[in-house]
């Protein structure tokens, strides 16, 4: 929402203290942008980004200063610039300052009775000369007096506000397919596994005629006598599993197969809930502004 008329007016009037340090940092900065930016700071005018009327009126005195530093004025003179042509500016947004004169003419006099008041007020060796007091009419008239009509609709309209409201929802992704291509294996032989890494390979670059080793085969055992036949099965070993047994090895397997990747996909999704709850909060932080 921007400044309403009167709050702005008195936004308008109320004085840039400037001090010759100040001043030459202005002067000295690399662009215009930054110094449009550090005047701004100095004179307390907060973000003059959120309301363009401000803006203009910072560039308007940042302007006023750059023709003082065209002009080779001293740091009292262009100071003394500054706070004449900010009150002329003024004066002609005052709609009830004009009297019986019209808004041109009374702003003109405004001007020539300012200037020789600073001049009056100024120190011997620095007051303005000649040439300095047409120069500063002419900046005068060419940025105040030629428009000041364009100055009171600028700073006296009250300026239209339109809101808006945004409102932001989260969608939540479906979950995949429960062991979706993947492949279930009955067993691995960890011995065997490890034996193959262990053991160096004929194809391996590395391997050494001494570390390859032939297949020898192993010698034939001795014939050993048969036992009777028993009706459980072979003599020491439990009879193998049924098929219930079988159904409730592979549900346990599922079952802690599905509640890891559950998890896991928890744990995604809400990270991406709090990375989009940051960026929504981000765009309405900036939308307040």
């Amino acid at each position: 929402v921007g400044c309403t008329p009167m709050s702005l007016l008195e936004t308008l009037r109320a004085p840039v203290l400037l001090s010759p340090v100040q001043l030459a940092e202005v002067w000295g900065c690399a662009s215009d942008a930054a110094g449009v930016a550090l005047l701004g700071r100095i004179a307390g005018l907060g973000d003059a980004a959120a309301e363009p009327r401000l803006a203009l009126w910072l560039d308007f005195l940042y302007d006023t200063l750059a023709f003082g530093k065209a002009n080779s004025f001293s740091a009292a003179k262009a100071l003394a610039a500054l706070d004449l042509i900010k009150a002329t500016a003024c004066h002609a947004v005052d709609p009830t300052a004009s009297g019986d004169e019209g808004a041109k003419a009374s702003t003109l006099r405004f001007l020539s009775d300012g200037l020789l008041e600073a001049t009056k007020a100024m120190s011997p060796s620095d007051r303005y000369s000649l040439a300095d007091v047409e120069a500063i009419m002419a900046h005068g008239r060419a940025a105040v007096v030629d428009h000041v009509k364009l100055f009171r609709l600028v700073y006296t309209t009250k300026q239209a506000v339109r809101h808006s409201q945004a409102s932001y929802f989260v969608q939540r992704p479906a979950l995949p397919l429960p062991l979706d291509g993947a492949t279930i294996i009955d067993s691995i032989d960890e011995d065997r596994v490890g034996e193959e890494k262990a053991s160096p390979s004929a194809d391996s670059p590395t391997a050494t005629p001494a570390d390859i080793s032939l297949p020898v085969d192993p010698a034939p055992p001795p014939p050993a006598a048969a036992a009777p036949p028993t009706p459980g099965g072979a003599a020491g070993l439990p009879p193998p599993p049924n098929g219930d047994e079988i159904s409730e090895g592979i549900g346990r397997y599922i079952s802690g197969y599905l509640a890891q990747m559950q998890a896991a996909m928890e744990e995604k999704q809400a990270e991406k809930e709090a990375e989009i709850k940051q960026r929504i909060a981000e765009l309405e932080a900036k939308a307040k502004r």
